[in-house]
């Protein structure tokens, strides 16, 4: 799983990777959403739900589903051959980069890195609205540092979301359905907290 963080760590400073301000974001992400009567903007995804199929956890024992469908079990069976790929393709594709602070108290505030591939130029939508629901970057906010890359454009017919959660990962390949980057930032706090011996709520 050295791989996956170390991929991660290098993406945030690579030449294909741009850190843009909040209210490009805004900007930019406006044009592919339709506005209500009332001003505020929605926006429609190709994928239109968690791919909660097509999701594995990926790690020691304690993290590892117990049960396993048929796209999950071949989804383990391709990891090596699929992280090769994902790796090369994030060394070479547009990609933009926001950073943020998941919760505001005095005791746990993980930092949330998102990565969205620009190759389908209306993803951009994605990076505005979850900088939208999380708080600026802090960086005196105590907490784990969990990264979250979206793929959209990824094959459908190899559409999966990866999770490391002890590495604080997570790839969402093949969806561009803003749900995953909102439960993905809340999976990997959560475990993070619980392997603090904390008790972790969401409502």
């Amino acid at each position: 799983m050295e791989s996956v963080l170390k991929a991660v760590e290098e993406l945030y400073n690579q030449a294909n990777v741009n850190h843009l301000p909040d209210w490009y974001l805004r900007d930019r992400a406006e044009v592919y959403g339709n506005f209500t009567r009332f001003g505020n903007v929605v926006f429609h995804t190709t994928v239109k739900n968690r791919s909660a199929g097509a999701t594995v956890y990926i790690g020691g024992d304690d993290v590892k589903q117990s049960k396993l469908n048929d796209k999950q079990k071949d989804i383990i069976k391709n990891l090596d051959k699929t992280l090769k790929k994902v790796h090369e393709y994030m060394k070479k594709a547009p990609f933009i980069c926001i950073d943020r602070t998941m919760g505001e108290n005095s005791e746990f505030n993980p930092r949330c890195t998102l990565f969205v591939s620009m190759q389908r130029k209306e993803s951009i939508r994605l990076a505005y609205m979850c900088g939208a629901t999380l708080f600026p970057y802090k960086k005196e906010a105590k907490g784990p540092h969990l990264n979250l890359v979206y793929i959209p454009e990824w094959q459908e017919k190899d559409r999966q979301i990866l999770v490391f959660p002890d590495e604080g990962v997570t790839y969402v390949l093949g969806s561009d359905y803003y749900g995953e980057s909102k439960k993905g930032f809340l999976r990997m706090a959560m475990w993070k907290a619980k392997k603090q011996g904390w008790l972790g709520l969401h409502a």
